[in-house]
């Protein structure tokens, strides 16, 4: 309810008597909202105040030692995210204007992250969003082929070893390849044919095959597929991967 400040009278004796006039008096906005000053002017909302933005939405998805936090929110806000593991303190995870994602790296495997982001506006602060857990885990299905993009003559170099490639139309080169063991299949039994080997060489025709030239009708490899058993003809069965650098061969 407005409070009423009477008037000050400026009768002496009166018990609302105060020497001078009301221009003394202090402005309205230093009354609260709804109070009438004693000249009769009523106090308003001392600044303008505002609404804090809404919570903002998360996704998660995990990286290699990384997690990438897409943020859905408020237009016109900053958004901020904060992240703990394994139950340890809040951490600043990092910051944008408006929506789109925010990556925190240096993060470690088996460790249990939650994430959450907030917005501002203005001074103003949304509520967190959601939690989002995510657990890093070691790439279990890749393997050390899986990171020769670009460095496959340093592979070549560190692990391969000379075979000779021998196309059905005649000629042979000698090269290096990266073999890989599938099984261990000898091939002394009757009916059957070795074991599978995988090969990896440079994809071109100078010191590699190119995938362009693989006839899986008769092209041959000569390698050995354990130390100490001398070299045979192995024939190319197929292609099994390739890029612009490198391709991989099953022989048999």
């Amino acid at each position: 309810m407005a409070r009423i400040w009477k008037e000050r009278s400026a009768t002496p004796g009166d018990r609302n008597f105060v020497a001078g006039s009301l221009e003394n008096l202090a402005p309205a906005a230093k009354f609260q909202d709804g109070e009438i000053r004693g000249d009769g002017v009523e106090g308003t909302l001392d600044g303008t105040g505002g609404t804090p933005p809404t919570a903002p939405t998360i996704t998660a998805a995990a990286g290699t030692g990384s997690v990438t936090i897409t943020i859905d929110g408020a237009a016109g806000v900053t958004n901020y995210v904060k992240y703990k593991g394994n139950q340890t303190a809040w951490q600043d995870g990092g910051s944008r204007s408006g929506d789109g994602d925010v990556v925190i790296s240096s993060l470690d495997n088996d460790i249990v992250y939650t994430f959450v982001a907030y917005s501002e506006s203005g001074g103003l602060y949304s509520p967190p969003s959601p939690a989002a857990n995510v657990t890093l885990t070691a790439d279990q299905t890749g393997d050390v082929f899986d990171d020769m993009a670009g460095h496959g003559d340093i592979f070549l170099d560190k692990f391969g070893q000379t075979v000779t490639y021998k196309p059905a139309g005649g000629g042979s080169r000698s090269i290096l390849g990266i073999l890989d063991i599938l099984d261990n299949e000898d091939g002394s039994a009757p009916g059957t044919r070795g074991p599978k080997i995988t090969v990896w060489v440079n994809n071109n025709t100078t010191d590699g095959i190119s995938a362009a030239e693989v006839n899986t009708g008769g092209d041959k490899l000569t390698c050995t597929y354990r130390k100490g058993v001398a070299a045979v003809d192995k024939r190319i069965v197929a292609i099994l991967d390739q890029d612009e650098e490198m391709i991989q061969l099953e022989v048999r």
